[in-house]
C-alpha cells in the first residue's frame, strides 16, 4: 500500500500486533531441504533503507537488489520492527523461489514471493511492487558503511539470532521530502543462526 508521499506502508494491523506481542509465533513451517543453499550466504548488491512511522512505532523499510547470491540475482522488500527480543524481520518479499526457500529454511525469515523490480538510472532508484513504486534520488558525497548486527527470528518454533555483516559505500537519498540511505555497492554475509 502507498501513502500520500509515495512511500510503501509496511504491514497490516495484525502483523504489527503479532510482531509487538512476540516474534516467537511462526506463521509457517518449512521442512529442511537438501536443495537449499546452506549458510553462510555471501551477497552483493544495492539497497535503499528508510525509517517509516506507523501506529505500532518506527519500522525500517529495506528495498534491495542482489546482483550476486548463492541463488542468483533477485530483489527483496523487507520490514524490520523493534520487538522485545530485538530487531526482527517481520515481513520479507522476494522475487526468487530459491531465495524464499533458503530464507525460510536457513534462518526463519518470513519470505513470500512477490513481483518486485529495482531500476537504477543515474542518481535515481525506482523500486516497484504490486502496490506501486517508490522513487528515490541520491545526493551528496559517498561515505563508507560497516555494520555487524543480528535479527531475532523464529526457526523451527524456537527463537534464534541471525548474525550478519555488511560493508559498502553509502549516500543520502530523498524519497519525497524524507531522507533515506542508498547503500551501493555493498557486500553482506548472513551467518548461520544462533540459538
Amino acid at each position: 500500500m502507498m501513502n500520500g508521499e509515495g512511500a510503501m506502508l509496511n504491514t497490516s494491523n495484525s502483523q504489527r500486533e503479532d510482531a509487538d506481542r512476540s516474534i516467537h509465533r511462526s506463521s509457517f513451517i518449512v521442512p529442511r531441504s537438501d536443495d537449499v543453499a546452506p549458510p553462510p550466504w555471501d551477497l552483493r548488491g544495492a539497497a535503499l533503507v528508510l525509517l517509516q512511522k506507523e501506529a505500532g512505532g518506527l519500522r525500517l523499510l529495506a528495498l534491495v537488489h542482489y546482483d550476486e547470491s548463492p541463488v542468483g540475482a533477485y530483489d527483496e522488500r523487507s520490514i524490520v520492527a523493534l520487538t522485545r527480543h530485538g530487531p526482527s524481520v517481520i515481513e520479507m518479499q522476494v522475487n526468487s523461489p530459491a531465495s524464499m526457500r533458503g530464507g525460510r529454511v536457513n534462518w526463519g525469515y518470513p519470505k513470500t514471493l512477490a513481483p518486485l523490480s529495482w531500476r537504477r538510472r543515474g542518481g535515481r532508484v525506482v523500486f516497484t511492487t504490486e502496490q506501486g513504486c517508490l522513487r528515490a534520488r541520491a545526493c551528496g558525497p559517498v561515505f563508507p558503511v560497516r555494520l555487524r548486527a543480528w535479527s531475532a527470528q523464529t526457526l523451527h518454533s524456537r527463537p534464534v539470532r541471525v548474525p550478519f555483516r555488511l560493508r559498502g559505500q553509502a549516500r543520502f537519498a530523498f524519497v519525497g521530502p524524507r531522507i533515506a540511505l542508498l547503500v551501493e555497492p555493498f557486500s553482506m554475509r548472513v551467518l548461520p543462526p544462533r540459538g
